[in-house]
């Protein structure tokens, strides 16, 4: 498996295990009915769009209009065997996925650590952490692997997709909500708080605050990094943080926001609702939406 970078802050209030970024950046629960989308990737071999509820995967083609519903994954692994749970995952490469999640039953234990499928969520592997490390944000690189786990702020670096890692320090004003890494200088990263989103340009070894506004959700893409609001509002930057431009509204804050290798943002917000941006986050449109699992 090739070197990764995986960034890990996202805060879902399903996913629960405590610890400083377990509720930081969520958002209101669903209503009853409603599946809220927990966590999205994109395969790089197609362009289909992942989706992960609390108990279910669901796959939506490029155009498709209703996702398909891949099942409730299972691991097997030396530690137990059973259902998975939460998965918040991105793809490494093509059909690839890298994830961290819990246990919903069987022998496994609640935190599975940081697990590997190859074949796009329908089996799964242990890679490290079984037990002990419970990440809530994946974003993928080249390059690294840079990752916060739901019991404390620090941040996790590894080179070797995720099987070792080293520490770097957050931001001390406050625990960091979602990370995102510059697909073009991977030394340049992202951290959303509660204080505002702090820059690094050396690989998390020093922060600076570029924005007071609280808690975004990031995204960076070769056009820039955008952060997208609780209010749903959509900003961009190209220059490190120093200038923001306003771009357009989701409408409401996203639990989720990432892009694909040509720059569409996709956003997924309350109700099992994704929404997708070609332009830059000037506007939006429905492109799927999940009602049960």
């Amino acid at each position: 498996m090739r070197a990764v970078v995986i960034a890990l802050a996202l805060a879902l209030a399903a996913c629960g295990g405590g610890g400083a970024a377990s509720t930081a950046g969520d958002v209101s629960t669903p209503q009853p009915g409603e599946t809220d989308v927990l966590s999205m990737a994109i395969d790089p071999a197609d362009g289909t769009l992942l989706l992960a509820t609390s108990p279910a995967l669901y796959r939506l083609a490029p155009g498709a209009k209703s996702p398909e519903k891949v099942g409730e994954p299972e691991m097997k692994a030396p530690a137990g065997t059973g259902p998975l749970r939460d998965l918040v995952m991105r793809f490494a490469g093509p059909g690839e996925l890298l994830a961290s999640g819990h246990s919903a039953g069987g022998s496994l234990p609640n935190i599975v650590g940081l697990i590997r499928s190859p074949d796009r969520g329908t089996t799964w592997q242990e890679v490290s952490g079984m037990n002990t490390a419970d990440y809530h944000e994946i974003e993928i690189t080249p390059e690294l692997l840079v990752g916060l786990r739901a019991d404390n702020s620090v941040i996790y670096a590894s080179r070797d997709g995720g099987r070792t890692f080293k520490q770097r320090t957050p931001p001390a004003e406050a625990p960091p909500i979602d990370v995102s890494v510059d697909p073009v200088d991977s030394k340049q990263w992202a951290i959303s708080t509660d204080q505002g989103t702090f820059f690094s340009v050396n690989e998390g070894g020093s922060w600076r605050l570029r924005d007071s506004t609280f808690g975004p959700r990031l995204t960076w893409t070769a056009d820039g990094l955008y952060a997208v609001g609780r209010d749903g509002k959509v900003r961009r930057t190209t220059d490190g943080g120093r200038s923001w431009e306003e771009r357009g509204s989701v409408g409401s804050g996203p639990r989720e926001l990432i892009s694909d290798a040509r720059g569409e943002l996709f956003a997924a917000v309350n109700g099992g609702e994704v929404r997708a941006s070609r332009d830059g986050g000037a506007s939006w449109k429905t492109v799927t939406r999940i009602t049960g699992s």
